[in-house]
């Protein structure tokens, strides 16, 4: 818990330093230019991790005591890794073309890099061994080199790359230090088998699919403004999410630390005890960050981000509908042995919001505020159907015993 600690302060004061110093810095295009990238390279992320930040460290769980069986699902995994790497750069490379035109080449290669080395960050195999410190350790590690980087180097609107680039290295260098950990922990990677990735492949579908529906309405808004809108939207929007996640964050470790708990004890009472007082003090922080919001985006981001503001506040409801349906996801799910229903709706969620995006675009021009709407949209259909499902299996359940 501690070192997860670290690493959530680290999430929080890291961006407060860089985003504002990156708006002033690079202006308002040259942030929308790196907004985008960092977008992709995490749509990315999310394509070649394939669900395995779940799946993984449940299976070494299991394994932890078989060194060998857990040295050759390294070999497994990190086989795959190369194969779904190369195949979203390859993809990468007609979107940033397209995107981002006559720059586009630099960008690109700088992208690729970034995304090969998240890929062999083995952070799942220190989850399923519970050194959760040497996580902390090397994303610490990663976003302070990032932060001197820019600091050092980013001067003006001209160097949008040194940004990318400074990115590359961070995850050049937590790559690196996350395999010689994995090396002083005694393990090492096997020798990838067809049919050990054919395996691997197949459970990790499931969890895939939820994680990729999940970004289709987090990080690919930045892209689908880039592709529908113009780079001031992107610029815009790409502030209002950061802003956004981190509010979303600032309640995960409720959910995290209730999923186990109510698997095991269904202790309801707590639930909506947690569930009432909680929400309350979310309503009052985001009422007092209503009243704030002109000031935080003005004084903190700048004069040409203040007309983020109303996307700003529709994402600020969007905090308080995502806690909800938060808790009414794996926890509530969980305490019923139907987990698998969280996943389910979330995969619902994305197809309402890739729609609902495309519809709005017929008629009206997508820009921040038409996407912050939809994000609201979405996570709010999701928490409907999250309630409506567990009071019909409760009621089954009950049912059922009778």
């Amino acid at each position: 818990m501690l070192a997860l600690s670290v690493v959530q302060a680290s999430n929080y004061i890291l961006p407060l330093i860089i985003l504002p110093f990156l708006t002033h810095s690079l202006g308002i295009d040259g942030f929308a230019t790196v907004a985008l990238v960092l977008a992709l390279i995490q749509v990315g992320f999310v394509f070649t991790d394939y669900g395995l930040s779940v799946f993984a460290p449940y299976e070494i769980a299991q394994k932890r005591k078989l060194i060998v069986e857990i040295n050759q699902l390294i070999g497994n995994i990190y086989g795959l890794k190369f194969l779904f790497a190369t195949i979203f750069c390859a993809i990468l490379s007609l979107i940033m073309r397209q995107l981002l035109g006559a720059d586009w080449i630099e960008f690109y290669l700088l992208a690729s890099v970034a995304i090969f080395a998240q890929a062999y960050q083995p952070n799942w195999l220190f989850h399923g061994v519970e050194k959760m410190n040497r996580i902390a350790f090397v994303i610490l590690a990663s976003k302070l080199c990032y932060l001197v980087l820019i600091l050092l180097f980013v001067r003006n609107n001209s160097d949008a790359s040194i940004v990318i680039a400074a990115w590359a290295a961070s995850q050049v260098i937590a790559s690196v230090i996350s395999n010689v950990l994995v090396f002083f922990e005694g393990f090492v990677v096997g020798k990838p088998s067809l049919t050990g990735m054919k395996t691997v492949l197949q459970n990790g579908r499931g969890y895939f699919a939820s994680r990729i529906s999940v970004s289709i309405f987090t990080d690919a808004n930045v892209v689908i403004l880039g592709i529908l809108s113009s780079p001031s939207q992107v610029a815009l929007y790409a502030v209002c999410d950061q802003l956004y996640k981190a509010g979303k964050n600032a309640t995960m470790p409720v959910s995290q630390a209730l999923y186990p708990y109510m698997t095991n004890s269904k202790d309801w009472i707590l639930f909506y005890r947690l569930l009432k007082n909680i929400t309350v003090i979310l309503i009052v922080g985001l009422a007092f960050a209503f009243a704030g919001i002109e000031y935080i985006l003005g004084l903190i981001f700048g004069p040409n981000f203040v007309a983020a503001i109303p996307a700003m506040q529709v994402l600020l409801v969007a905090i308080l509908i995502n806690f909800i349906s938060v808790l009414f996801g794996y926890p509530a799910f969980g305490a019923l042995g139907r987990p698998d229903y969280a996943n389910k709706t979330v995969i619902f969620g994305a197809i309402w919001h890739v729609t609902s995006l495309a519809l709005l675009f017929l008629v009206f021009q997508v820009d921040a505020f038409v996407a912050a709407s939809i994000t609201l949209s979405t996570e709010f259909m999701i928490m409907i159907m999250r309630i409506i499902k567990l009071k019909n299996l409760k009621r089954a359940m009950v049912e059922t015993t009778s």
